[in-house]
Parts: C-alpha cells; structure tokens; sequence
C-alpha cells in the first residue's frame, strides 16, 4: 500500500516555477539497481585546471516538493546557475518551499510512506551542510572554501540576517559516489569550514529548503570555483566531526560495551525530517460525533472539508480514510465508491492545506468543548496524618545519600572539568554494585547516552573495564541527537529503551548536545527539558544531566533557574586546584548532606597502541578517600582555561601540537580577554610555562603537548593476587 502511494515523478518538466531544473527529471524504474553508482563525467579541474568545473558537470538533483517526500522529482542539472532558480523560487511560508538533495533516492519508502530517508539513498553526487548558528558570514565560507581549492554553491535561507548569519552549502563532487563515502566527504567540508555546519549536516537523506518567504529578504547566493571535495585528500588532515572535532573512522568491533540491540537503526533511521505529530484519535473522534449526522450530508459545507482536515492530519493513511468513512456512513447520502475517489483527490492541489482546526471549529459550532470532552485523568491528591508520614516508605536509593530512585540530578562545571569522566564512574560503579566514593549503591543497569562524544566514552568505559573489571550492566547510547521534541524519532527510541532495559539510572551527557536546538534561558524550553526527563523515570530510574555551569562559575546550572528548581541533586564540580585535585560541591541534595566530600584526580588509563606505536590513552577517576585531600590553592584564571581548553582538545584522536594548543588559546578569550592578539600570546606563553613548572603538562621533542597524567598502580598482596584502590 505504502509502495503504492509513493510515486516517484516521471514527467517531463520544460517550465521553471516550481523549482530549479536545466535538465529533464530522470525515470527510476522499479527493477533498476543503483548498486554501482550512474555512469557520469568525471570534472578534471582538480587536475587540468583548463578542464570545466565541477559546477558545470550534471549531476543528479533531487527535489521534494514537502516534509513528507512522498513524490521525489530528480533532475540532471550543473550546479552553475542554479543560484537565480533559487533566488526567483517564493512561497507564503517557509514550510511551502521545497527541498533539494544531490543524491539519487530509490523507490523505497519508510513506515511513514517517506522516499527520503537513509537507506533509500542509493548515490550522491555532493555534499550539503548547513550553517544556522550565525558565527559564520556567507562571504567568510566563501572565502575558506576558495583557498581551500573547493567548488561549492552557498545561499542564504529565508531566516538569514546580516547579524546572525544563516546559509546553506552545496558541494558538488567530480564524480557520482556511493553513499558510505558521504560522512568522510562532509568532515572534509567541516573541517575547512572550521567546524561551522550544524551536525544535522552528517546526516545521509539530510535535505533543505531552497528560495524565500513573501515579503522577506532575497536569498543571496555565492558560487566558488574549485575542484570537486571528493578529489581533495589533502584535506583529510584537518577533517572535522560533527561536534567540530578532529575526525577519524570508528572500528564498530573495537569496543564491546554498545549492546547491538540498542544501536540498531530502524527501518527508517534518518527520517527525521520526516516529523508529524501523532492525531489526537480520542479528541477527534470527540469532535467527529459532535456533528449530527444530518449536517453531514452537506458535501461543500461539512463533508468534503472534514474529508480534508483528516487527509491532512493523517497524511492520506488508510487509518484516517476509515474515520471517515465511518462517520459519514450516518449520513443518507453516503456512498462508498465515491468516498474513495473523493479522499484520493485530495492533497493533489497546491493551495494552503486544510488542517485540523477546521474540523474542530465545526465541532464547536454544535457545542463540542475539547477541554469537557476530554477524559479527566485520576487526580494523585493524598492527605497524610503524621501516623502515615511516619509509617512512610523510604524513599531508597541509587547511590545512599546521594542518588534516589527517580531523581532527576544534574552535574555541571566547566568545560573540560571532568563531568563526563566522574559521570561514567558513578554509573559504572552502579551497574557493579560497588561503592563509590565511601557511598553504597544498589546493583541496577545504566543507561549513558552519550550525545556529545560517543567515541571518546567508549574509550572511557573501555578503561574502567580494563581497571575495574567487566560491568555487563552498563550500556553506552549512541546516535542520540535530539529529545528536545515530543515527537522526536530519537526520544521514541530511548524511551523503548528503558522500558526493555529497565535501568536504575540514566545519564544524558550533555544537556545541549542532546536536547538539539533549546533555548537554555527559555523556561518553557528548559521546562521541556525538565518533563522529559522526568518521563523517563517513569519505571524507577534516576535521570542525571550532564551541564555546563556559568562562566562566573555560579553555584547553579547553565540556563534558565527553572532546571535548578526542578533537580532533586545539583553537583558542582570546581576547577581543578594547584594538586590537581577536583572536587565535588553539592549545591542541592534531596537525599542526604550537602557536605558529602566528593574529591578526585583525573587519571590515566593505557588501552594500547596505535598504529604509530603511540600510546591510546582514556581519562578516569582517581577517586581520594573522604577527608584525605589536600585542598590546593586554585588555579589562576589563565592557567585553568589554557589547560581546560588543551584537555577538550586532547578528546579528539590525534595527538596535540604546541601549535595547536597556543592557536586555540590564542584565538579565542578565554584565557585572554585582552583585544591585542600579542597580548593574548604573552598570557598564553606565561600560562604554558607556569603550567609546566608545576607539572600539569609535558611538552615532547617532537612539538606534541599534553595534560600529564597521574598514573594508577597496581600492586600485588601476600598471595600474589592484584590489588588497587577499594
């Protein structure tokens, strides 16, 4: 059925208005294989600079008319005037514009009837990224692409502003490629675009509006002449991921700890453009009987316009036909034959769609109220005596005196101050049943979902592994991006997670990277954020978030004061002092003192050795016995941020230069604020050699930088047996 309603256009197109096309749309017959990618010219720029650009090669187009791809319109086209279609396509409203990818999509739908989705892509003839944070000026990224040797297209989206930059990049390669190539291609892009393109770029079926809003600004566009990203290697030394940093390919065997139950894709993984609320069955159900059935037989003034609101709000399903159906059988005048003919015309216009609304603002015509409508749920109103608060059950815990079962906690600090690394060693310690910092915990399963570096703690619990022994009850969550919507395919799947898994404890690390798009300062935003993880406590579990705090490094989360009202536990981890020592500072605790001494070293853990011979190395905690800690003066300001900002560049894969250190320093404000760059290097200069002194770093022969490591040993008892730290 869904095969069936998913027709992939084939008729000729001559006519410009509704989109961009110098060349015919291409037929996909239903026996045609795209195993081997289409036999295309291949642009010799990069080679023979007298040779025509790779904007002028045809490449394959894709264009979708809506969010719901159920119509895909390939076109054969050279990206080189391109730009005025661009320019000239208007609608009312941005979600009227269309959609373009440069890649070949099969006849595959998704379980929604969506063509455009990741395993429907069969071929890609370019990169698209986008830039929507506003860092970054159009003229800029042309700029880096042109030095950098690289053919691209950019144009500005319609919420583009001179003060907030927003625009769209497409990149097209010299030849057709399979889709497996596309990641390494757009880390290329990334990378030369200095990290600039929001990670929804990386994704395979990713698509974007083209053209402007009625009584908006123009889109503007810039073409760059280059060679094709596909025939740069050279770039792949400054390859970036999507987060910004360094890129390199994962060996999906090398680590064990991701349970493949959890990390399988469903069928239509990527079609998270492809988002629609779910109907509300119950209220329209509600509003449907609220028209009498003799108002029904009107067919202009009440049938047809029902008719349409379901079509849209079910997207033309079966399921919304049989409500239909259903309801306008208490009619006289209905007939079944005609009721299917009449539902399968709808949709076919261009015109503004006929929503939902519609049909409730008839409902209320005859005295329909949603609110009365709708079933009352049970109130939880209790009144306790004293007896009964008495006799109340504890509340339990996770970790005793610390975590609680259904807590929602938060540990925040600063960049690079070790969240993610005491994070894992809670939750480790949790899934084995041991103690924690002098805490009991009970044995329960743990979910981290690791949003933000998914690689980098895969080495980390690779390392406690290695350290503390093997916890079959600690997953790692990969490939989470956004559960900031209620609607969200990644929110869906997590929650089908913990009602199989059951854990006793959640980590989300960190707030931003997996609540994509939230406004911090928002409250209804943050609010959001605060009910969906309360909803995944909904079976026991502990939810903890891992934040940033404020750059005056208050004693509160990053954001709006709502998520602090709302945490049972807030653990603030202070910058690292002069022994290297960082501690933990309970500004809330809901389950035992707020004076709990929390204290540890970052450590490290030796997995092995790369292909260099370099040794691969995972941060961990050194935990220190409760009142044992030496407390250290603090670090100064410029030392703190210089080493905080090289252990966030230690996360990537490749070792850090000198160079690259002071680069990083230099560039930004963090560990100057002073607006003279050589001011900004004499502070730097000053903080390395501090740093140094006090053994917080090592500085090679060979240029390569890094925070010095406070190694653990192990040693043997009386019978020869290993042991190490309690």
């Amino acid at each position: 059925m869904l095969r069936a309603n998913c027709v992939l256009a084939a008729e000729k197109e001559n006519a410009a208005p509704d989109g961009p096309r110098s060349g015919d749309p291409v037929l996909l017959q239903s026996n045609q294989s795209y195993a081997e990618p289409p036999d295309r010219p291949v642009s010799e720029y990069h080679s023979n600079p007298s040779a025509a650009s790779p904007l002028d090669r045809e490449i394959t187009l894709t264009r979708f008319n809506d969010a719901g791809a159920r119509r895909a319109f390939r076109h054969l086209v050279p990206l080189r005037g391109l730009a005025p279609k661009i320019v000239e396509r208007r609608a009312e409203r941005k979600d009227r514009l269309p959609w373009l990818k440069l890649a070949t999509f099969g006849d595959l739908p998704s379980r929604k009837g969506s063509l455009r989705h990741n395993g429907n892509v069969t071929a890609i003839d370019g990169i698209e990224g986008d830039h929507d944070a506003g860092t970054l000026t159009p003229a800029e990224a042309a700029q880096r692409l042109r030095q950098a040797g690289i053919a691209a297209l950019i144009y500005t989206s319609p919420s583009h502003t001179p003060e907030r930059p927003r625009w769209r990049v497409l990149a097209p390669l010299s030849r057709s490629m399979s889709p497996e190539h596309r990641e390494r291609l757009c880390a290329r892009l990334q990378g030369v675009l200095g990290g600039a393109l929001a990670p929804e770029s990386f994704a395979l079926s990713q698509s974007y509006y083209y053209g402007g809003v009625e009584g908006g600004t123009v889109p503007e566009t810039l073409e760059i002449d280059g060679a094709g990203i596909d025939t740069l290697d050279r770039l792949d030394a400054g390859a970036l991921d999507k987060r910004g940093k360094p890129y390199a390919a994962i060996d999906p065997d090398h680590f064990m700890f991701v349970p493949p139950a959890l990390l399988e894709a469903p069928e239509d993984d990527g079609d998270d453009l492809d988002i629609w609320p779910t109907p509300n069955l119950d209220k329209i159900r509600g509003a449907l009987a609220a028209i009498p059935p003799e108002v029904r037989d009107d067919r202009e003034g009440c049938w047809r316009p029902v008719g349409m609101a379901l079509h849209n709000e079910f997207r033309g399903s079966e399921s919304g036909f049989t409500l239909w159906s259903e309801w306008s059988a208490a009619g006289s005048k209905y007939d079944a034959r005609d009721q299917r003919r009449v539902w399968e015309s709808f949709g076919k216009g261009t015109g503004k769609a006929t929503s939902i609304a519609t049909l409730y603002g008839m409902a209320k015509d005859y005295g329909w109220n949603a609110k009365v409508a709708a079933p009352r749920e049970p109130s939880r109103l209790q009144l306790l005596t004293p007896a009964d608060c008495t006799n109340a059950p504890a509340r339990g815990y996770v970790i005793k005196g610390l975590i609680a079962p259904r807590d929602v906690a938060c540990i925040f600090g600063a960049p690079g101050g070790g969240k993610s690394t005491i994070a894992p060693h809670l939750g480790y310690h949790v899934a084995r049943g041991e103690s924690v910092f002098g805490l009991r915990t009970k044995p329960g399963k743990v979910l981290y979902v690791a949003a933000e570096d998914a690689h980098g703690m895969k080495n980390r619990v690779a390392a406690l592994r290695r350290r503390d022994g093997d916890a079959p009850d600690f997953y790692v969550v990969d490939g989470v991006t956004d559960l900031l919507e209620e609607d969200s395919p990644d929110l869906a799947a997590l929650r089908d997670a913990v009602e199989e898994v059951r854990p006793a404890l959640i980590f989300i690390d960190t707030l931003a990277m997996a609540f994509r798009d939230l406004e911090e300062n928002d409250a209804q935003s943050m609010n959001q954020v605060v009910r969906i993880a309360r909803s995944l406590t909904c079976h026991g579990a502990a939810v903890v978030l891992i934040h940033h705090g404020t750059k005056a490094e208050g004693s509160t989360p990053r954001g709006h004061s709502v998520l602090n009202g709302a945490l049972d536990v807030a653990l603030q981890l202070l910058p690292a002092d002069s022994e290297r020592i960082i501690r933990g500072r309970l500004s809330k605790n809901r389950n035992g003192p707020p004076d709990l001494d929390i204290a540890f070293r970052v450590a490290s853990e030796e997995l092995g050795r790369d292909e260099d011979g370099d040794a691969i190395t995972a941060a961990i905690v050194d935990e220190l016995p409760a009142g044992t800690a030496p407390r250290g003066k603090p670090l100064p300001p410029a030392l703190r941020e210089a080493l905080a900002i090289l252990t966030e560049l230690e996360a990537g894969d490749d070792p850090v230069t000198d160079e690259v250190w002071r680069d990083a320093c230099v560039d930004g404000r963090r560990v100057s604020q002073h607006e003279d760059r050589d001011s900004r290097r004499r502070t730097f200069n000053y903080a390395r050699t501090k740093l140094a002194a006090a053994g917080r770093i090592t500085l090679g022969d060979d240029g390569r930088v890094a925070v010095k490591p406070i190694l653990i040993q192990s040693f043997d008892d009386e019978e020869g047996e290993p042991w190490g730290r309690e």
